[in-house]
């Protein structure tokens, strides 16, 4: 869970972790705007611990999120072409994936699937795509109407149709959706049980 709920470092920590344990190798591939040799480009450039500590103290001083601060130590310490690759969320998982799995020396490759469609963060949808942002929208809408049954219908012709049945099943089972509120509040109620020590080791 620390992974999951964590920037992106950490968060390519976690599942390159994962795959280091199955003992598997072969193709990793992933989401991105830019071409393969465009992220392994920022990795090599951007993968020393001066970078994340720098990138990290932007974002607690300028309240900005991981990937705006690390676009924004770029462009003020290398290029401002290399920080437009940056720009986009799915790049900056991307590079971090990249740069994870080399800390580790995983016998892997890697495979840059294109996105095509919306951006990561649009709320528009054009013909039968949409992001994850605009799907998770439009659950919350539909819970929030407070209507009788809980329909799907406005996302049916977004989701594969193995999705919608998982969908589907979970609201029969009560399990869906997760309100963002309630989760923050559970999860802050249990970060106040943690000490300093606890925090002091969480990403180690």
């Amino acid at each position: 869970l620390k992974y999951a709920v964590s920037n992106a470092p950490y968060f390519a920590k976690g599942a390159i972790s994962v795959i280091e344990k199955t003992g598997l190798n072969g193709i990793l591939s992933f989401g991105a705007k830019n071409p393969l040799e465009d992220l392994i480009s920022v990795a090599e450039l951007t993968d020393d611990k001066k970078t994340k500590e720098q990138t990290e103290k932007i974002s607690r001083e300028k309240g900005l999120s991981y990937p705006s601060a690390l676009s924004l130590f770029v462009k003020e310490n290398y290029s401002h072409k290399l920080s437009a690759v940056l720009e986009d969320a799915n790049n900056t998982l991307a590079i971090e994936y990249i740069k994870q799995a080399k800390s580790k020396q995983l016998p892997l490759e890697f495979c840059a699937v294109e996105r095509l469609g919306t951006s990561h963060d649009s709320l528009y949808k054009t013909d039968n795509i949409a992001s994850a942002m605009s799907i998770r929208n439009e659950l919350y809408k539909e819970y929030n109407s407070q209507k009788e049954q809980y329909n799907l219908y406005n996302l049916k012709n977004f989701l594969p149709e193995e999705a919608l049945n998982v969908y589907e099943q979970a609201i029969k089972d009560s399990n869906m959706p997760v309100s963002k509120e309630k989760f923050e509040l559970a999860a802050m109620s249990r970060l106040y049980t943690y000490d300093a020590e606890y925090f002091s080791k969480i990403n180690n």
